[in-house]
């Protein structure tokens, strides 16, 4: 038993030990154009972004904290809400999918975007 316990113990170590940080998260993209990076350790100033939103927004980077992309969740009609439609933008902040007003998260939504 004790021989178990032991190995257990040091199987739980070694995955420790190796074990690394997921950079996923890495890259923040929210308000007004506004961009911050953590791969440094530190949050710094990213390049400007295109997003523009009150409230919810998502971004997901790959493993090693390079952008993929990023998105103002949706769902807000641009002439009532003040605010653009939702958009989805790549990491050279270009549009890659377009809701308009009939898709994604609500106007008022602190979390209208959630990338799995």
């Amino acid at each position: 038993m004790k021989q178990i316990t032991l190995l257990a113990t040091l199987a739980g170590c070694l995955c420790v030990l190796t074990a690394q940080a997921q950079k996923e998260g890495n890259v923040w993209h929210f308000g007004q154009g506004a961009a911050l990076d953590f791969n440094s350790g530190t949050a710094t100033i990213s390049t400007p972004s295109s997003i523009w939103t009150f409230e919810g927004s998502a971004s997901i980077a790959d493993a090693n904290g390079n952008l993929l992309f990023y998105s103002n969740g949706g769902g807000r009609d641009p002439i009532l809400s003040g605010q653009e439609s939702g958009k989805i933008w790549n990491r050279n902040h270009e549009v890659m999918y377009d809701m308009g007003n009939t898709e994604g998260g609500g106007f008022s939504s602190s979390q209208s975007a959630v990338i799995v």
